[in-house]
């Protein structure tokens, strides 16, 4: 008998301890994956980036001369580095609605401060800096995935809390 009283306040306790959306959003987001339009263009595993870059120089030399073609390799290694210079890029959102998104260009980072606005009921969030972008977003335990509203592109990014 004694139970069916612990039960009800157990349960009442875990529900008010329960975190909003935007509670759940502060905090250091690395990214994990950026697709667009369904394609992976970046991946922090290494065997599904391996493919992203493949696929990409494959592209790029057949649209070379074939004097040119023989420079797969360091087109590989080029656009290699500049994937893990994506690899890098982080975002903090904060307490005041605030972020600071930071990517890496040359090993130097360019950080970008914004707003964001979250809209739970409808689970969208909008970022506003030098440009305004909204997304959909998706929360399951540590990774938060925003997929892209507007625009002519479907981008999909995936970030990992850090």
């Amino acid at each position: 008998m004694r139970y069916l009283l612990i039960v009800p306040l157990a349960l009442l306790f875990l529900a008010g301890c329960s975190k909003s959306d935007r509670e759940l959003m502060n905090g250091t987001w690395t990214v994990q994956e950026i697709k667009a339009n369904g394609e992976t263009m970046f991946s922090s595993d290494k065997a599904e980036q391996s493919k992203v870059i493949d696929k990409f120089v494959e592209k790029q030399m057949a649209q070379l001369p074939p004097e040119a073609q023989a420079q797969s390799a360091m087109m590989k290694e080029m656009f290699a580095k500049q994937m893990a210079s994506v690899g890098k890029t982080t975002i903090e959102i904060k307490e005041d609605g605030t972020f600071i998104s930071t990517r890496f260009t040359e090993d130097k980072p360019v950080k970008t401060n914004g707003k964001v606005t979250i809209n739970e009921e409808k689970k969208e969030v909008s970022m506003k800096s030098d440009t305004d972008e909204k997304f959909k977003y998706e929360m399951k335990d540590d990774v938060m995935k925003l997929t892209s509203i507007d625009g002519d592109e479907k981008l999909e990014l995936t970030f990992k809390r850090k």
